[in-house]
């Protein structure tokens, strides 16, 4: 990745003894999916931040717990990259993601295309059918113009590829967000670019990081699985 022209506007590599909550914000706490996101989830130790996902009984009552946060300041355009290690690649388990998201991205009438703002996954791991895991990369807006339900959903599946030790050592996840294209790296290497939808997304969008529940589950209620990011940067030009 050439981050020539590119600056340094927000760095975090969490050696601080709890998440900084005047920058970051615990998101979507409470009910999701088939259980719990919650800030009691979500900590920093050995100079990481750890989303942890468990079956508990905590503020929320009983159920499967985990974590999401956002930036608190939403960003429009630049380079944003992690360095993580995914959680256990489990089948029908809980799933790392860092992604962008705009305020609207699924109305027609405000995403208009995804220039009014778009959902860029721009990684999601998931477990293959052989037990190895999948990165994905996907793109989400509303209201294209050229769509079989122009006033519906869009989505692109832009790419998916197994990265066999993505669950055990650390990689670094980047998204080039510009005004013609979204480009995806990993490990400083480009991978796949797109600009799907009526254009690039023009407005300002959430950063996020969560360790997502599924749908459903048959888990073990003793299974246990972690999220660990040693740092997230973000270059605007």
């Amino acid at each position: 990745m050439d981050l020539t022209g590119y600056k340094l506007v927000f760095e975090d590599d969490f050696n601080g003894d709890a998440l900084d909550t005047s920058v970051w914000q615990y998101r979507a706490d409470g009910a999701r999916r088939m259980g719990f996101n919650s800030g009691e989830q979500v900590r920093t130790a050995g100079g990481k931040l750890i989303m942890r996902s468990e079956y508990k009984t905590g503020r929320f009552g009983e159920g499967w717990y985990s974590g999401m946060i956002s930036l608190r300041k939403a960003y429009l355009r630049g380079y944003f990259e992690v360095r993580c290690i995914c959680s256990r690649c489990i089948p029908g388990g809980f799933w790392s993601a860092f992604w962008l998201q705009a305020g609207h991205p699924y109305e027609a009438e405000y995403s208009r295309g995804g220039k009014g703002g778009a959902e860029i996954d721009i990684f999601e791991t998931f477990c293959g059918d052989d037990g190895k895991p999948m990165l994905q990369t996907n793109l989400h807006c509303a209201g294209m113009k050229n769509t079989a339900h122009p006033d519906g959903f869009d989505s692109l599946a832009l790419s998916s590829e197994c990265v066999a030790d993505a669950c055990d050592k650390m990689h670094v996840y980047g998204c080039e967000w510009t005004e013609d294209e979204y480009r995806i790296y990993r490990d400083g290497v480009m991978y796949a670019r797109t600009s799907f939808g009526d254009g690039v997304s023009e407005v300002a969008q959430e950063v996020i990081l969560s360790l997502e529940l599924p749908d459903t589950t048959s888990l073990d209620r003793k299974n246990v699985s972690e999220f660990a990011i040693d740092y997230i940067r973000i270059y605007q030009k």
